[in-house]
């Protein structure tokens, strides 16, 4: 029995990393100590989170000028019929949307966003560079700002008027109703970045667990639901070398370095509500191990 245990005890030392040392860990598009959401806790691990050159990470996280290829899966001929190795490049991090100019937002002073207006749809994507290889589940954090249709403040004291949420519509009498097809749906994946794991070439869905429950999901354009000022939390599985995820794609441990694409879709014409997106509304919170660290060159901003 001693022996069986012995063996056990070196077989979970070999298949964990865990014992690297950990550390929490936010990342956003640009400079994640400025976000203009950073709070207490973001403020805690901004202060306390070193590299070994005594570092502090998140001065060192402005990766909008840095690009990420990829081989994009698909089969390319020449005009000669050979096969050409098919790569793309795109920007490790950066938030794109077609909803319109940047305006004042709102929700929130002293900050610009992209304003959906009710009955109409739009598309938001933000690209999110990893500083640390995750040793936990990873939380996608969405700051909203959703109000009733043609309002524009939180705060309404009138009928008509302040915040709301995603998927509700009020009749004129002020009596609220249930749509689901009328929320926002959320796409991640997970793009190779520099030292992506082996054979990790291709980007991959990532899968969701459901709260409450614990459910897996796909994180394939799957509905959520935002209301008002608050964020919500999409929380997402940990991928695993080899494990196939719910979109029949094989997985790979997320590295520092690789890149999370967000995509939010406002749909068209289901839409009920105002809502407004900006760069800095979305960021990825998870626990990552100490050491392993990936920064900029130059201290940010």
């Amino acid at each position: 029995m001693k022996k069986i245990m012995m063996a056990l005890i070196a077989v979970t030392f070999m298949s964990t990393s865990a014992f690297a040392g950990e550390a929490p860990e936010f990342d956003v598009v640009g400079c994640d100590a400025v976000n203009h959401f950073n709070d207490v806790a973001r403020d805690l691990v901004i202060n306390n989170n070193f590299d070994r050159n005594g570092n502090q990470i998140n001065m060192y996280s402005d990766f909008t000028d840095y690009v990420i290829t990829y081989k994009d899966g698909t089969q390319v001929f020449d005009a000669n019929g050979n096969l050409v190795d098919n790569e793309e490049e795109i920007p490790a991090e950066g938030f794109s949307q077609n909803a319109g100019m940047a305006q004042p937002d709102p929700c929130f002073p002293g900050y610009n966003s992209h304003l959906v207006t009710a009955y109409n749809g739009a598309t938001f994507e933000w690209n999110i560079i990893l500083q640390k290889k995750p040793e936990t589940d990873l939380n996608i954090m969405i700051r909203d700002c959703v109000l009733k249709m043609n309002s524009f403040t939180p705060y309404g004291d009138a009928a008509f008027a302040g915040a709301s949420q995603s998927g509700r519509y009020i009749m004129p009498w002020g009596q609220t109703f249930w749509m689901i097809g009328a929320n926002p749906s959320i796409t991640a994946r997970a793009y190779p970045g520099e030292f992506a794991s082996t054979n990790f070439e291709t980007p991959f869905i990532l899968d969701g667990r459901t709260l409450p429950g614990l459910t897996t999901v796909s994180l394939a354009n799957v509905q959520y639901t935002s209301k008002g000022l608050w964020e919500e939390s999409i929380a997402v599985v940990m991928p695993e070398d080899g494990i196939v995820n719910m979109a029949g794609e094989t997985q790979y441990r997320l590295k520092q370095g690789d890149m999370i694409q967000v995509t939010i879709v406002v749909p068209e014409a289901a839409n009920t509500v105002n809502i407004n997106y900006g760069q800095d509304n979305v960021a990825i919170n998870y626990v990552g191990i100490y050491g392993t660290d990936y920064v900029t060159e130059n201290m940010c901003p």
